[in-house]
Parts: C-alpha cells; structure tokens; sequence
C-alpha cells in the first residue's frame, strides 16, 4: 500500500530505468484505454508488464484492454497468469477473468471466479450473480 516502498521495490527488482519507463507505457496506455483506442492501449500496458512484471495493474489492464477488441484468448492467458503466478486478489481480475470463461461456455470455472468478485464487493447486483451462476 505504501507507494514508495513499491517504488523500491520495484527499482530493485527490475531497475530504476525500467521501471520509469514502464510507468510511461503506462500512462500512455491508460491515454489510449480512455480514447477507446483499446489496441494501442493493449500494446502500451503489455509493454509496461514486459518491463516491469510486479506492478500487477499492468497486466490488468492490458488484459482488459485485449478483452475490448475481442481478443479474449490473450486476456485470458494475462489473467490467468496474474492470478495463478502472481497471486493477485484483485477482484477486478477474477471478475474479467470470470466474464470470459462464461462467454467460453466454462460456467463452473467463471462462477467461482464471479463468486469472488461478489464476495469481494465488486459485483453488487445480487440478481446478476444469480442469474449467471445460481441458476446453473
């Protein structure tokens, strides 16, 4: 939570240079996200993970990001890697992550995945859930 301890974290991880720079394919990726340039969004954060792969909300978002140009096969290897490699708990990632295995037809795998995401406090429209998983 302390972002300067991240800070130094990550310089010493990845290095100073890299991690400056990966902020600034961050930032230029969120530029693009927000213009609904979901490609150029996509390239900029997976380059900003490539550089500096601890700052989990690159992945995220450059997840995301392919799931906005319909490129859910990529997404689902980001997230699938955040969540199982990395350990995240970001309810935002099992929610994407949820949202593609539904689509896929993985129900089982999507609603333990949702089930997070409500738990979490990030879905909180009971009746979605519900009909998404409970009546499966």
């Amino acid at each position: 939570g302390n972002d300067q301890l991240k800070k130094g974290y990550y310089a010493l991880k990845v290095g100073a240079y890299k991690m400056y720079q990966a902020d600034e394919y961050y930032q230029a990726g969120m530029y693009y996200f927000e213009q609904e340039n979901y490609t150029a969004a996509a390239n900029y954060l997976e380059n900003a993970d490539k550089l500096n792969p601890y700052e989990l909300v690159y992945k995220e978002n450059a997840a995301n990001s392919y799931m906005k140009i319909g490129n859910d096969h990529r997404a689902l290897q980001m997230l699938n890697d955040l969540i199982n490699n990395y350990n995240s708990e970001s309810p935002k990632a099992y929610y994407l992550r949820g949202l593609i295995n539904y689509s896929l037809g993985n129900i089982e795998i999507a609603c333990e995945d949702l089930k997070f995401a409500f738990d979490e406090g990030l879905i909180s429209d009971l009746n979605l859930y519900q009909l998404a998983c409970l009546e499966n």
